[in-house]
């Protein structure tokens, strides 16, 4: 059997997962709230659907959890909404539009989660999971709204919204990093900044190899 790229590296399943679901979720990067209130929303509705398919899996079958699982993901999320124009009425029709969003990130990651026996594994594979799209999320927020707005909205306007303003780089924000495209860029930025620390790990440990023989041969 052939493996794709993907699959033959450590862990390249989770990482060509993970890339999928933020992809799309890039929209909501605009503001730290946006992306910290999308990404929560995303571990609770991992955390639901693991915990609630692991404890059902006695009478489901394989393609029985895969059904199920897009079925608890469609209920928590309409349920989320539910709950949040009750709560946080004014942030939940900010990004209302983007629920489907969510859904689509929800049933990506869970695909490439593992079907544990136990509840504890598997909401401790759903926290790890979400927790990693909440990672990666938060950090292009922060750089595009400091960059972009120069300011870090750390609170919805439905709770007495708060806005912290960077008195620097305010005086002259990056608009394009505030636009659509500028999430693209950052994230390329920060695909060639992880490339050039792996680069520089990698020369480092070449390095230290080539001591010991070098010495040898004197």
């Amino acid at each position: 059997m052939t493996e794709t790229a993907a699959e033959t590296l450590p862990g390249g399943r989770r990482i060509l997962a993970l890339a999928m679901a933020v992809g799309p979720a890039l929209a909501m990067t605009s503001y730290l709230v946006h992306a910290l209130a999308v990404s929560i929303v995303v571990v609770l509705v991992l955390l639901v659907s693991g915990v609630v398919v692991t404890a059902a899996r006695g009478p489901l079958g394989g393609r029985n959890r895969i059904l199920a699982s897009l079925i608890v993901i469609a209920i928590a999320v309409t349920a989320v909404e539910a709950i949040g124009r009750v709560y946080l009425p004014v942030l939940t029709t900010e990004l209302w539009i983007y629920l489907p969003v969510v859904a689509f990130s929800c049933i990506v990651l869970r695909g490439v989660q593992k079907e544990w026996d136990s509840v504890g594994e598997a909401a401790l594979d759903a926290l790890l999971t979400g927790g990693s799209f909440l990672l990666v999320l938060t950090l292009v927020a922060v750089i595009r709204e400091i960059v972009g707005v120069g300011s870090l909205t750390l609170f919805p306007a439905s709770v007495g919204g708060h806005r912290l303003v960077l008195p620097v780089v305010s005086e002259a924000p990056v608009g394009l990093v505030a636009l659509a495209p500028g999430a693209l860029l950052v994230v390329g930025y920060l695909l060639a900044l992880q490339n050039w620390m792996r680069a520089r790990a990698e020369a480092r440990a070449l390095r230290q190899q080539a001591e010991p023989e070098t010495g040898g041969q004197r």
